[in-house]
């Protein structure tokens, strides 16, 4: 998708919608260019019911446009916490949930939610949106234990020790293949204890295709780095990254530690890592705001 079709004057607003759509998928336009030209293709009238009653659940072009005018144009303070939280859970599910909090971190506010849970759900977000997009991985204050444990799961350093019931109340036991390549956990927890005394559910079914996962170790080890990304590419093509297997990510992040590139293959392990959280964290929002 070429960037400068989109400001062609005379095209019309549902291609422009589309185009947008597009660029924000391949992450090549900002939050703010977004934002404007989701302002001039939005429906001025559009109401929040209405853009987000989707017949399959799947946002498209102009209905995001629309959402974003709703969310702007919104009267509502008490619960515009909770729409966009929505949007974003919404996003999630579409494969998006990056893109979305980038989109709408700005309008989230604390002080505009009654519930102390939603608070913690925004600061949360907030405290992704800043490692992911501000490569804030410097340690901070936290409020409360469960950001403290967000920010040290997407920190990725050697010397963070890692608290598995956060991993465990997350339902995101799937994570520790990648987690302990980078991290450890602490080692007062008995994870074999956890495993025979508690009914802990791990279902999930991912998306894995072990002979690219072989030829990607295959071609890392012959140090073939043109090979390596396209087998990656391969791998993650058509699917949400939150969907992507862990031993498909741990391949990736070996093959390209392997190569030298350690800062991207972190980069990329801390943004996979970052759409399941916000996942876990939204989830509940799906059905609870109209």
């Amino acid at each position: 998708i070429n960037k400068t079709l989109i400001n062609i004057d005379n095209i019309q607003p549902a291609s422009r919608a589309i185009l947008l759509d597009g660029l924000v998928n391949l992450k090549l336009i900002d939050e703010t260019e977004v934002s404007q030209f989701y302002e001039e293709i939005g429906d001025p009238s559009a109401e929040f019911l209405n853009a987000i009653n989707t017949i399959d659940g799947k946002l498209g072009p102009q209905s995001r446009a629309d959402l974003w005018k709703a969310i702007n144009n919104s009267e509502d303070i008490d619960l515009i916490n909770s729409k966009i939280i929505k949007i974003i859970a919404m996003e999630s599910l579409n494969g998006r949930p990056l893109q979305a909090l980038r989109l709408y971190d700005p309008l989230l506010k604390t002080n505009g939610s009654a519930s102390e849970e939603e608070k913690l759900v925004i600061r949360s977000l907030k405290t992704i949106n800043s490692m992911i997009f501000s490569n804030n991985t410097k340690n901070s204050f936290f409020e409360d234990l469960y950001e403290t444990n967000i920010f040290e799961i997407l920190n990725m350093e050697t010397n963070s020790k890692l608290d598995l019931n956060i991993l465990i109340e997350l339902n995101l036991l799937d994570t520790i293949p990648v987690l302990t390549e980078v991290e450890k956990f602490d080692d007062k927890v008995d994870a074999l204890d956890y495993f025979l005394n508690y009914d802990i559910n791990l279902k999930k079914q991912y998306f894995s295709n072990p002979l690219l996962n072989l030829s990607l170790a295959r071609a890392s080890n012959e140090k073939n780095l043109a090979e390596v990304i396209l087998i990656s590419t391969l791998m993650l093509k058509n699917y949400k990254l939150s969907d992507i297997s862990p031993n498909s990510v741990l391949e990736i992040i070996r093959a390209f530690n392997l190569l030298g590139f350690k800062g991207e293959s972190m980069d990329f392990a801390r943004e996979w890592l970052a759409c399941k959280l916000i996942q876990v964290i939204t989830e509940p929002y799906l059905d609870s705001v109209n």
